[in-house]
Protein backbone atom coordinates (compact mmCIF):
# COMPACT_ATOMS: atom_id res chain seq x y z
CA UNK A 1 0.00 0.00 0.00
CA UNK A 2 2.89 2.09 1.16
CA UNK A 3 4.74 1.60 -2.63
CA UNK A 4 1.87 2.22 -4.62
CA UNK A 5 1.34 5.67 -2.75
CA UNK A 6 5.05 6.41 -3.48
CA UNK A 7 4.49 4.88 -7.36
CA UNK A 8 1.50 7.51 -7.69
CA UNK A 9 3.53 10.60 -6.34
CA UNK A 10 6.08 9.81 -8.11
CA UNK A 11 4.36 9.80 -11.53
CA UNK A 12 2.60 12.84 -10.48
CA UNK A 13 5.87 14.70 -10.11
CA UNK A 14 6.95 13.60 -13.32
CA UNK A 15 4.22 14.60 -14.85
CA UNK A 16 4.59 18.45 -13.22
CA UNK A 17 8.00 18.32 -14.95
CA UNK A 18 6.98 16.93 -18.29
CA UNK A 19 6.82 19.80 -20.70
CA UNK A 20 3.85 17.54 -22.49
CA UNK A 21 1.76 18.48 -19.56
CA UNK A 22 2.74 21.92 -19.77
CA UNK A 23 1.79 21.65 -23.26
CA UNK A 24 -1.67 20.35 -22.53
CA UNK A 25 -2.15 23.09 -19.45
CA UNK A 26 -0.99 25.51 -22.51
CA UNK A 27 -3.54 24.75 -24.66
CA UNK A 28 -6.70 24.77 -22.58
CA UNK A 29 -5.69 27.98 -21.49
CA UNK A 30 -5.27 28.99 -24.93
CA UNK A 31 -8.65 27.66 -26.13
CA UNK A 32 -10.20 29.72 -22.90
CA UNK A 33 -8.28 32.73 -23.99
CA UNK A 34 -9.80 32.57 -27.12
CA UNK A 35 -13.28 31.47 -26.20
CA UNK A 36 -12.89 34.85 -23.58
CA UNK A 37 -12.48 36.95 -26.29
CA UNK A 38 -16.63 37.11 -26.82
CA UNK A 39 -17.27 38.45 -23.88
CA UNK A 40 -15.27 41.29 -23.43
CA UNK A 41 -16.58 44.68 -22.95
CA UNK A 42 -17.18 46.44 -25.95
CA UNK A 43 -14.80 50.03 -27.16
CA UNK A 44 -17.20 52.55 -26.97
CA UNK A 45 -17.51 56.42 -28.45
CA UNK A 46 -20.74 58.26 -27.91
CA UNK A 47 -20.69 61.15 -30.71
CA UNK A 48 -23.67 63.29 -29.39
CA UNK A 49 -22.43 65.01 -26.25
CA UNK A 50 -24.09 68.26 -24.48
CA UNK A 51 -21.55 70.29 -26.71
CA UNK A 52 -22.22 68.97 -29.97
CA UNK A 53 -21.73 70.93 -33.09
CA UNK A 54 -24.97 70.59 -35.31
CA UNK A 55 -26.80 71.91 -37.82
CA UNK A 56 -29.44 71.72 -40.54
CA UNK A 57 -30.05 72.41 -43.68
CA UNK A 58 -32.79 72.24 -46.90
CA UNK A 59 -32.87 73.21 -50.47
CA UNK A 60 -34.92 76.83 -51.02
CA UNK A 61 -38.02 75.16 -52.07
CA UNK A 62 -38.48 73.58 -48.87
CA UNK A 63 -38.24 74.36 -44.77
CA UNK A 64 -36.15 72.95 -42.24
CA UNK A 65 -36.44 74.19 -38.40
CA UNK A 66 -35.16 72.97 -35.02
CA UNK A 67 -37.71 71.74 -32.93
CA UNK A 68 -35.52 71.56 -29.93
CA UNK A 69 -31.87 72.18 -30.79
CA UNK A 70 -30.16 70.94 -27.23
CA UNK A 71 -32.37 67.75 -28.06
CA UNK A 72 -31.28 67.42 -31.71
CA UNK A 73 -34.83 67.27 -32.75
CA UNK A 74 -35.80 69.02 -36.36
CA UNK A 75 -39.15 69.04 -38.62
CA UNK A 76 -37.98 69.02 -42.32
CA UNK A 77 -41.30 70.40 -44.29
CA UNK A 78 -41.10 69.20 -47.77
CA UNK A 79 -43.34 70.79 -50.23
CA UNK A 80 -41.63 70.32 -53.41
CA UNK A 81 -39.92 67.18 -54.59
CA UNK A 82 -37.99 67.60 -57.42
CA UNK A 83 -34.93 65.84 -58.47
CA UNK A 84 -32.26 68.44 -56.20
CA UNK A 85 -34.77 68.77 -53.25
CA UNK A 86 -32.80 67.66 -49.93
CA UNK A 87 -33.14 68.36 -45.89
CA UNK A 88 -31.08 67.11 -43.80
CA UNK A 89 -29.31 67.35 -40.37
CA UNK A 90 -25.44 66.76 -39.59
CA UNK A 91 -23.20 66.22 -36.26
CA UNK A 92 -19.32 68.29 -36.89
CA UNK A 93 -16.52 65.71 -35.83
CA UNK A 94 -13.58 67.83 -37.22
CA UNK A 95 -11.69 69.40 -34.58
CA UNK A 96 -10.53 73.10 -34.62
CA UNK A 97 -7.10 72.25 -37.02
CA UNK A 98 -9.94 70.63 -39.94
CA UNK A 99 -9.00 67.02 -38.49
CA UNK A 100 -11.36 64.43 -38.13
CA UNK A 101 -11.87 61.61 -36.11
CA UNK A 102 -10.02 57.86 -36.79
CA UNK A 103 -12.72 55.64 -36.47
CA UNK A 104 -10.96 52.72 -37.80
CA UNK A 105 -11.09 50.73 -34.25
CA UNK A 106 -14.67 50.54 -34.32
CA UNK A 107 -17.32 48.17 -36.52
CA UNK A 108 -20.46 49.59 -36.26
CA UNK A 109 -22.65 52.53 -35.14
CA UNK A 110 -25.51 52.41 -32.88
CA UNK A 111 -28.42 54.99 -33.43
CA UNK A 112 -31.33 55.82 -30.86
CA UNK A 113 -33.25 57.62 -33.62
CA UNK A 114 -37.29 58.53 -33.44
CA UNK A 115 -39.05 59.60 -36.34
CA UNK A 116 -42.63 60.59 -37.86
CA UNK A 117 -43.64 61.34 -41.47
CA UNK A 118 -44.56 59.09 -44.84
CA UNK A 119 -41.09 58.24 -45.64
CA UNK A 120 -39.84 54.84 -45.78
CA UNK A 121 -36.60 55.43 -45.72
CA UNK A 122 -33.68 57.52 -44.25
CA UNK A 123 -30.30 58.14 -45.41
CA UNK A 124 -27.22 58.09 -42.85
CA UNK A 125 -23.76 59.29 -44.13
CA UNK A 126 -20.30 60.19 -42.82
CA UNK A 127 -17.73 62.10 -44.58
CA UNK A 128 -14.08 61.37 -44.70
CA UNK A 129 -11.33 64.09 -45.37
CA UNK A 130 -8.71 62.45 -47.93
CA UNK A 131 -5.42 64.03 -47.50
CA UNK A 132 -3.85 64.89 -50.55
CA UNK A 133 -7.58 65.55 -52.33
CA UNK A 134 -9.84 66.72 -49.75
CA UNK A 135 -9.59 70.21 -48.88
CA UNK A 136 -9.66 71.60 -45.64
CA UNK A 137 -12.05 74.26 -45.63
CA UNK A 138 -14.10 72.68 -48.84
CA UNK A 139 -16.52 70.06 -46.82
CA UNK A 140 -17.82 69.47 -50.06
CA UNK A 141 -14.60 67.65 -51.05
CA UNK A 142 -14.27 65.31 -48.13
CA UNK A 143 -15.69 61.81 -48.86
CA UNK A 144 -19.39 61.01 -48.98
CA UNK A 145 -19.71 57.44 -47.82
CA UNK A 146 -23.73 56.03 -46.98
CA UNK A 147 -25.92 53.86 -46.36
CA UNK A 148 -29.73 53.42 -47.03
CA UNK A 149 -32.05 51.70 -44.30
CA UNK A 150 -35.80 51.18 -43.55
CA UNK A 151 -38.09 53.15 -41.07
CA UNK A 152 -38.67 49.19 -39.72
CA UNK A 153 -35.14 48.89 -38.54
CA UNK A 154 -35.28 52.12 -36.03
CA UNK A 155 -37.65 50.39 -33.75
CA UNK A 156 -35.05 49.44 -30.50
CA UNK A 157 -32.28 50.76 -31.56
CA UNK A 158 -30.71 50.77 -35.11
CA UNK A 159 -27.06 49.29 -35.37
CA UNK A 160 -25.11 49.81 -38.54
CA UNK A 161 -22.09 48.05 -39.80
CA UNK A 162 -19.52 50.29 -40.71
CA UNK A 163 -18.78 48.04 -44.00
CA UNK A 164 -22.32 49.06 -44.95
CA UNK A 165 -21.53 52.30 -45.78
CA UNK A 166 -20.26 52.92 -49.31
CA UNK A 167 -19.31 56.00 -51.25
CA UNK A 168 -21.96 57.99 -53.36
CA UNK A 169 -21.54 57.43 -57.04
CA UNK A 170 -22.54 60.98 -57.43
CA UNK A 171 -19.46 62.60 -55.48
CA UNK A 172 -17.10 60.07 -57.47
CA UNK A 173 -18.55 61.57 -60.75
CA UNK A 174 -18.46 65.08 -59.19
CA UNK A 175 -15.12 65.72 -58.27
CA UNK A 176 -13.72 63.26 -60.60
CA UNK A 177 -12.32 61.18 -57.47
CA UNK A 178 -8.74 59.10 -58.51
CA UNK A 179 -9.08 55.26 -57.98
CA UNK A 180 -7.40 55.36 -55.31
CA UNK A 181 -9.31 57.81 -53.12
CA UNK A 182 -12.72 55.88 -54.34
CA UNK A 183 -12.25 53.37 -51.59
CA UNK A 184 -14.47 53.57 -48.05
CA UNK A 185 -11.97 55.44 -45.27
CA UNK A 186 -12.84 56.08 -41.69
CA UNK A 187 -9.31 57.07 -40.29
CA UNK A 188 -10.42 60.98 -40.83
CA UNK A 189 -13.87 61.45 -40.71
CA UNK A 190 -15.15 64.76 -39.75
CA UNK A 191 -19.45 64.80 -40.52
CA UNK A 192 -22.11 62.04 -39.51
CA UNK A 193 -25.05 63.10 -40.73
CA UNK A 194 -29.07 61.84 -41.40
CA UNK A 195 -31.23 63.12 -44.65
CA UNK A 196 -34.40 62.05 -46.41
CA UNK A 197 -33.00 59.83 -49.62
CA UNK A 198 -34.85 60.54 -53.21
CA UNK A 199 -37.25 60.67 -53.94
CA UNK A 200 -38.61 63.22 -51.10
CA UNK A 201 -42.21 62.19 -49.81
CA UNK A 202 -44.56 65.78 -49.12
CA UNK A 203 -45.24 66.25 -45.86
CA UNK A 204 -43.79 66.66 -42.30
CA UNK A 205 -40.80 64.99 -41.45
CA UNK A 206 -40.14 64.74 -37.69
CA UNK A 207 -36.53 63.24 -36.19
CA UNK A 208 -35.12 63.19 -33.28
CA UNK A 209 -31.76 61.77 -32.63
CA UNK A 210 -31.62 60.55 -29.14
CA UNK A 211 -27.79 59.18 -29.56
CA UNK A 212 -25.11 58.37 -31.39
CA UNK A 213 -22.29 55.59 -30.30
CA UNK A 214 -19.39 53.50 -32.24
CA UNK A 215 -18.92 50.26 -31.16
CA UNK A 216 -15.86 48.39 -31.05
CA UNK A 217 -13.39 45.66 -29.53
CA UNK A 218 -10.88 47.37 -27.46
CA UNK A 219 -8.97 44.92 -28.69
CA UNK A 220 -9.47 43.00 -32.33
CA UNK A 221 -9.69 39.70 -32.14
CA UNK A 222 -6.54 40.13 -34.28
CA UNK A 223 -4.34 41.41 -31.70
CA UNK A 224 -6.01 39.14 -29.10
CA UNK A 225 -5.06 35.68 -31.44
CA UNK A 226 -1.62 37.51 -31.90
CA UNK A 227 -1.23 38.40 -28.17
CA UNK A 228 -1.74 34.65 -27.47
CA UNK A 229 1.01 34.13 -29.83
CA UNK A 230 3.45 36.14 -28.08
CA UNK A 231 2.79 34.22 -25.19
CA UNK A 232 3.42 31.21 -26.33
CA UNK A 233 6.26 31.96 -28.02
CA UNK A 234 7.75 33.67 -24.37
CA UNK A 235 6.67 30.26 -22.77
CA UNK A 236 8.74 28.53 -25.70
CA UNK A 237 11.57 30.50 -25.21
CA UNK A 238 11.69 29.63 -21.43
CA UNK A 239 11.20 26.33 -22.02
CA UNK A 240 13.88 26.18 -24.47
CA UNK A 241 16.49 28.28 -22.09
CA UNK A 242 15.70 25.77 -19.56
CA UNK A 243 16.37 22.92 -21.71
CA UNK A 244 19.40 24.26 -23.34
CA UNK A 245 20.63 24.67 -19.75
CA UNK A 246 20.17 21.15 -19.52
CA UNK A 247 21.23 19.81 -22.43
CA UNK A 248 24.69 21.87 -23.36
CA UNK A 249 24.90 19.81 -26.58
CA UNK A 250 21.24 20.83 -27.33
CA UNK A 251 22.38 24.24 -26.72
CA UNK A 252 24.82 24.17 -29.25
CA UNK A 253 23.02 23.19 -32.04
CA UNK A 254 20.56 25.67 -31.34
CA UNK A 255 23.29 28.34 -31.61
CA UNK A 256 23.80 27.09 -35.09
CA UNK A 257 19.88 27.14 -36.09
CA UNK A 258 19.43 30.28 -34.92
CA UNK A 259 22.72 31.75 -36.54
CA UNK A 260 21.65 30.45 -39.70
CA UNK A 261 18.09 31.78 -39.61
CA UNK A 262 19.43 35.28 -38.51
CA UNK A 263 21.76 35.07 -41.88
CA UNK A 264 18.46 34.00 -43.48
CA UNK A 265 16.47 36.90 -42.20
CA UNK A 266 19.23 39.21 -42.81
CA UNK A 267 19.46 37.78 -46.54
CA UNK A 268 15.44 37.85 -46.41
CA UNK A 269 15.48 41.63 -45.03
CA UNK A 270 17.81 42.50 -48.09
CA UNK A 271 15.76 41.30 -50.32
CA UNK A 272 12.84 42.92 -48.99
CA UNK A 273 14.29 46.24 -49.30
CA UNK A 274 15.15 45.55 -52.67
CA UNK A 275 11.70 44.21 -53.43
CA UNK A 276 10.43 47.88 -52.17
CA UNK A 277 12.69 49.38 -54.17
CA UNK A 278 12.21 47.71 -57.48
CA UNK A 279 8.38 48.29 -56.86
CA UNK A 280 8.71 52.23 -56.99
CA UNK A 281 10.89 52.68 -59.63
CA UNK A 282 10.50 51.71 -63.60
CA UNK A 283 12.77 48.92 -64.25
CA UNK A 284 13.73 50.69 -67.72
CA UNK A 285 14.16 53.71 -67.16
CA UNK A 286 15.97 53.37 -63.52
CA UNK A 287 13.07 56.55 -62.68
CA UNK A 288 10.55 56.65 -60.34
CA UNK A 289 7.16 54.81 -61.65
CA UNK A 290 3.81 56.04 -61.00
CA UNK A 291 3.38 54.24 -57.74
CA UNK A 292 6.93 55.44 -56.18
CA UNK A 293 5.93 59.52 -58.37
CA UNK A 294 2.62 59.09 -55.75
CA UNK A 295 4.15 58.81 -52.44
CA UNK A 296 6.24 62.10 -53.77
CA UNK A 297 3.03 63.69 -54.63
CA UNK A 298 1.41 62.67 -51.45
CA UNK A 299 4.48 64.32 -49.33
CA UNK A 300 4.33 68.08 -51.72
CA UNK A 301 0.42 68.16 -51.78
CA UNK A 302 0.16 67.09 -48.30
CA UNK A 303 0.26 70.82 -46.96
CA UNK A 304 -2.32 73.31 -48.99
CA UNK A 305 0.48 76.30 -49.12
CA UNK A 306 3.28 74.00 -50.28
CA UNK A 307 4.35 75.70 -53.61
CA UNK A 308 5.26 73.29 -56.28
CA UNK A 309 5.27 73.30 -59.99
CA UNK A 310 4.57 70.10 -62.49
CA UNK A 311 6.13 69.43 -66.30
CA UNK A 312 4.62 66.95 -68.29
CA UNK A 313 6.71 65.15 -70.76
CA UNK A 314 5.97 63.31 -74.04
CA UNK A 315 7.81 62.15 -76.92
CA UNK A 316 6.95 63.52 -80.06
CA UNK A 317 6.32 61.01 -82.94
CA UNK A 318 7.66 58.21 -80.87
CA UNK A 319 4.81 55.34 -82.41
CA UNK A 320 6.28 55.26 -85.82
CA UNK A 321 9.95 55.19 -84.33
CA UNK A 322 8.77 51.93 -82.55
CA UNK A 323 6.63 50.60 -85.56
CA UNK A 324 9.64 51.17 -87.96
CA UNK A 325 12.98 50.65 -85.82
CA UNK A 326 11.02 48.33 -83.36
CA UNK A 327 10.17 48.18 -79.52
CA UNK A 328 13.81 47.29 -78.64
CA UNK A 329 15.03 50.76 -80.14
CA UNK A 330 12.27 52.03 -78.56
CA UNK A 331 13.10 51.02 -74.98
CA UNK A 332 16.59 51.79 -75.57
CA UNK A 333 15.74 55.83 -76.54
CA UNK A 334 13.49 55.91 -73.20
CA UNK A 335 15.83 54.51 -70.98
CA UNK A 336 18.89 56.84 -72.42
CA UNK A 337 15.97 59.85 -71.76
CA UNK A 338 15.43 58.73 -68.63
CA UNK A 339 19.09 58.96 -67.83
CA UNK A 340 18.85 62.93 -69.72
CA UNK A 341 16.31 64.10 -67.37
CA UNK A 342 17.96 62.01 -63.96
CA UNK A 343 21.24 64.24 -64.85
CA UNK A 344 19.52 67.68 -65.57
CA UNK A 345 17.30 68.05 -62.85
CA UNK A 346 17.83 69.09 -59.17
CA UNK A 347 18.78 67.33 -56.41
CA UNK A 348 14.94 68.12 -54.69
CA UNK A 349 13.09 67.41 -57.99
CA UNK A 350 11.54 64.38 -58.91
CA UNK A 351 11.04 63.08 -61.83
CA UNK A 352 8.99 59.83 -63.12
CA UNK A 353 7.65 57.56 -66.10
CA UNK A 354 3.95 58.22 -65.56
CA UNK A 355 3.61 55.86 -68.37
CA UNK A 356 4.30 54.94 -71.97
CA UNK A 357 6.86 58.18 -73.38
CA UNK A 358 5.12 60.05 -71.00
CA UNK A 359 7.16 61.86 -67.61
CA UNK A 360 6.71 63.99 -65.07
CA UNK A 361 9.31 65.77 -63.35
CA UNK A 362 7.84 67.46 -59.84
CA UNK A 363 9.45 70.83 -58.79
CA UNK A 364 9.24 71.87 -55.29
CA UNK A 365 9.72 75.32 -53.81
CA UNK A 366 9.70 76.58 -57.81
CA UNK A 367 6.95 79.12 -59.57
CA UNK A 368 5.90 79.21 -62.82
CA UNK A 369 8.70 80.91 -64.50
CA UNK A 370 11.35 78.85 -62.94
CA UNK A 371 9.18 75.50 -64.02
CA UNK A 372 9.41 76.99 -67.73
CA UNK A 373 13.22 77.53 -67.77
CA UNK A 374 14.22 74.12 -66.33
CA UNK A 375 11.48 72.67 -69.17
CA UNK A 376 13.12 74.63 -71.77
CA UNK A 377 16.74 73.81 -70.58
CA UNK A 378 15.52 70.07 -71.33
CA UNK A 379 13.49 70.58 -74.22
CA UNK A 380 16.70 71.93 -75.72
CA UNK A 381 19.33 69.40 -74.03
CA UNK A 382 16.77 66.35 -75.83
CA UNK A 383 16.33 67.81 -78.98
CA UNK A 384 19.98 68.58 -79.27
CA UNK A 385 21.10 65.16 -78.35
CA UNK A 386 21.82 61.94 -80.81
CA UNK A 387 20.56 59.09 -79.39
CA UNK A 388 22.60 56.08 -79.47
CA UNK A 389 20.29 53.69 -80.46
CA UNK A 390 19.14 55.91 -83.43
CA UNK A 391 21.75 58.77 -84.04
CA UNK A 392 20.09 59.39 -87.80
CA UNK A 393 16.64 60.37 -86.42
CA UNK A 394 16.37 63.62 -84.08
CA UNK A 395 14.17 62.58 -81.12
CA UNK A 396 12.14 66.06 -79.16
CA UNK A 397 9.66 66.21 -76.71
CA UNK A 398 6.76 68.36 -76.09
CA UNK A 399 6.15 69.68 -72.50
CA UNK A 400 3.03 71.16 -70.78
CA UNK A 401 4.24 73.43 -67.32
CA UNK A 402 2.09 75.07 -64.56
CA UNK A 403 2.45 75.84 -60.81
CA UNK A 404 0.07 74.42 -58.29
CA UNK A 405 -2.77 76.84 -57.27
CA UNK A 406 -3.40 77.20 -53.87
CA UNK A 407 -5.45 74.21 -52.26
CA UNK A 408 -4.97 72.83 -55.63
CA UNK A 409 -5.00 69.04 -55.56
CA UNK A 410 -2.74 66.74 -57.97
CA UNK A 411 -4.83 65.22 -59.76
CA UNK A 412 -6.44 69.14 -61.02
CA UNK A 413 -3.07 70.35 -61.69
CA UNK A 414 -2.06 67.38 -63.85
CA UNK A 415 -5.32 68.14 -65.81
CA UNK A 416 -4.63 71.52 -66.38
CA UNK A 417 -0.84 70.83 -67.45
CA UNK A 418 -1.59 67.70 -69.25
CA UNK A 419 -3.78 70.43 -71.27
CA UNK A 420 -1.27 72.76 -71.67
CA UNK A 421 1.17 69.71 -73.06
CA UNK A 422 -1.64 68.83 -76.00
CA UNK A 423 -1.59 72.73 -76.86
CA UNK A 424 2.23 72.07 -77.26
CA UNK A 425 1.08 69.00 -79.58
CA UNK A 426 -1.00 70.84 -81.64
CA UNK A 427 1.03 73.83 -82.35
CA UNK A 428 3.99 71.73 -83.81
CA UNK A 429 5.34 70.39 -81.22
CA UNK A 430 9.22 70.29 -79.61
CA UNK A 431 7.68 73.03 -77.77
CA UNK A 432 6.65 74.03 -74.01
CA UNK A 433 2.95 75.44 -73.47
CA UNK A 434 1.77 77.01 -69.78
CA UNK A 435 -1.08 75.51 -68.06
CA UNK A 436 -4.19 78.00 -67.87
CA UNK A 437 -6.08 78.75 -64.56
CA UNK A 438 -9.55 77.54 -64.65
Amino acid sequence: MVEDRGSSLTFLSGAWRSIYFWLFVGCLLTVFAMWVHAYLPDKRLQLVQADTEAYIYADSSNHVEWQNMEELSWLCQIEDTYSDAFCGFTIVLAGEDGSGMDFTQYSEIRLDLSYSGPASLLRYYFRNREPGFSQRDNPETHKFMQTQIALEFLEGGLAIALDEFYVAEWWLSQFEVPREFSRPNFSNVTALGIDLPHPLQVGEHRLQLHSAELVGDWVSREQWYASIMVVWLVALVTAGVIRMIQLRQSVLRERRRLAELASRNRELRSQSARFRDLSRKDQLTGLLNRHGAIEAIEDLFSAPETLVSLLVIDIDHFKPVNDSHGHDVGDRILAELGRLLQDNIRRSDYVARWGGEEFIVLLPDTDEAGARMIAEKLRRLIAERRFEALPEVPITVSLGVGQRLPDEPYHQLFQRVDMALYRAKERGRNQTAAATIG
